[in-house]
């Protein structure tokens, strides 16, 4: 249920900065702007569940920016059909959106992802250590085990 919320908050926070930047703005339709931000939020929120864990906030916050700005300017060419500057409309929803994702990284961090990074520090934490353990039998040597299968059958030829 944590990532449906965290899916539908970034959503909102989307939709929210492309609504004033390209309803606002150039008049685009209502079902437009939703298309590309849930596309956008589809790919962006797979990079925060997946790859978030791995990277601190502000290398995602960058990454994030970069997918936006992207996303937001080839969508924009393939689905809106308005002469619209997209190259500086999708700078600017980009660096929005980045700066609103540095927000929404801490939110994952401390709600959503709070398991997978214990699962990640705890992996790292047990490569870094070398905490290897060892397990051994009671014989510890062959020679012994060995004889005493020999001894067993000799016992049972007699």
């Amino acid at each position: 249920m944590r990532y449906i919320i965290a899916f539908f908050i970034k959503f909102l926070m989307i939709s929210a900065v492309l609504w004033i930047a390209l309803n606002w703005f150039f008049d685009t339709t209502f079902i437009e702007m939703l298309t590309i931000s849930f596309i956008l939020t589809a790919v962006s929120y797979l990079g925060d569940v997946f790859i978030l864990p791995h990277l601190e906030n502000f290398v995602a916050s960058v990454i994030d920016f970069i997918i936006a700005w992207a996303g937001i300017w080839i969508l924009g060419a393939l689905l809106l059909e308005q002469p619209i500057p997209l190259e500086s409309i999708s700078l600017v929803s980009a660096a929005v959106i980045g700066i609103g994702e540095f927000f929404f990284h801490r939110y994952m961090f401390d709600r959503v992802l709070d398991d997978e990074i214990a699962d990640v520090e705890n992996e790292a934490k047990l490569i870094q250590n070398r905490d290897f353990q060892t397990e051994f039998g009671t014989e510890t040597e062959m020679e012994s085990s060995t004889r005493r299968s020999r001894d067993k059958n000799n016992k049972k030829q007699k």
